[in-house]
């Protein structure tokens, strides 16, 4: 069962809601914050009370008044209900290990759960890398050596390669002992590490509000500026880089990667995006990051000089009928040759580029490569 503590507006109180919860039951809650609340507004959840510990931070964010929400979340109440205390545990220490963007992957997770099992006393880095060395996860290493070896790095190192959770039971881990496995919507990936190096584990984006919390408990800090973030990876060719590494934080690489998902939905869009960092240059990630915010000042420009002559007098209101009407009479090439040099196009490894607002600086003669 789950128990959800829902609050509105002024009211501090709130009421309790148990799920599973029928459409009737969500209402006469709804009356009820109606007659203790003096202003109308939206409902939160506020507290969880179920059998797995830290369920509340992936469901905090379902929106009761949605029927498709409702539901899912009495299938999870009823799906909780009927497991065993080591069910729990590893639906727990589940949680922590998969990245959890919404209340699909946490219902996906509970129907799972054999894909997981958890290695009883293992509750720290130390404990892990001396399992890891015992059963040979990594490699043998003779008796010899292993009084000398780093257990915590071990330990520490295979819990952010594969992922994983320590729980007061023990570290719960996925079945086939693989690393943790990419959301299918992914377009960075990075290992996080909290500034004491205490924790490490890699971190995909972008990631919803309950992935980001998760990582912050996963790292036993209060804010992402307590994080460091190593070895940032992409799933566009050359993308990380043209990227700097200087000011990088986990909240613009999530802002970065719902912005390059968007550029994903319109063809040419991430060549656009890899022509200007390629003239553009940022000096650091958040410049990085305002050039994509800024992309409709960008425009990629025809390889062949006709067209582009053509595009121009387009630009300047000339339409089909006028340029049928010189065509013969006019060099399009030599046009949009003259034009490309006007208007600053660049040439790229990704195609010719052109700031719109205003032309980049000319260099030389020529398209000059960036």
């Amino acid at each position: 069962m789950i128990d959800l503590h829902l609050t509105r507006g002024d009211n501090y109180e709130g009421v309790y809601l148990r799920l599973p919860a029928t459409p009737a039951e969500v209402g006469e809650s709804y009356a009820m914050l109606d007659s203790i609340s003096r202003y109308a507004g939206e409902t939160h959840i506020v507290d969880v009370k179920s059998p797995v510990k830290n369920l509340a931070q992936f469901i905090k964010s379902a929106d009761l008044a949605k029927q498709e929400d409702l539901e899912k979340l009495n299938r999870l109440a009823e799906k909780i209900g009927s497991m065993t205390v080591l069910e729990r545990t590893l639906f727990s220490g589940a949680l922590w290990t998969e990245s959890m963007n919404s209340l699909d992957d946490v219902l996906r997770v509970a129907d799972r759960l054999e894909d997981y099992e958890i290695i009883p006393e293992v509750t720290c880095d130390r404990e892990l890398g001396g399992y890891v060395v015992e059963h040979g996860l990594v490699m043998d290493f003779p008796e010899a050596v292993r009084p000398y070896l780093d257990y915590v790095g071990l330990g520490a190192e295979y819990y952010a390669d594969h992922g994983g959770a320590y729980t007061m039971d023990g570290y719960v881990m996925r079945r086939d002992g693989q690393p943790e496995q990419a959301p299918e919507h992914t377009v960075f990936s990075a290992y996080l590490r909290s500034h004491c190096g205490a924790k490490r584990f890699r971190f995909y984006f972008p990631a919803a509000e309950e992935a980001l919390e998760n990582a912050k408990q996963r790292l036993q800090i209060d804010s992402f500026a307590e994080a460091e973030v190593e070895a940032l990876d992409c799933d566009i060719p050359y993308l990380v880089d043209l990227l700097p590494a200087s000011c990088i934080s986990v909240e613009d690489i999530n802002e970065l990667a719902l912005a390059v998902e968007e550029m994903k939905q319109t063809d040419g869009e991430t060549l656009k995006y890899l022509s200007v960092l390629s003239v553009e240059q940022p000096e650091d990630f958040p410049a990085a990051l305002r050039l994509s915010i800024n992309l409709d000042d960008y425009e990629r420009v025809p390889e062949d000089a006709s067209e582009y002559g053509e595009e121009v007098l387009h630009r300047l209101g000339a339409d089909d009928e006028v340029l049928d009407a010189i065509d013969g009479y006019m060099d399009f090439a030599a046009f949009g040759e003259a034009q490309m040099q006007e208007d600053g196009v660049r040439r790229t490894e990704f195609g010719l580029i052109r700031r719109c607002s205003s032309p980049f600086p000319e260099q030389g003669h020529g398209l000059v490569m960036s």
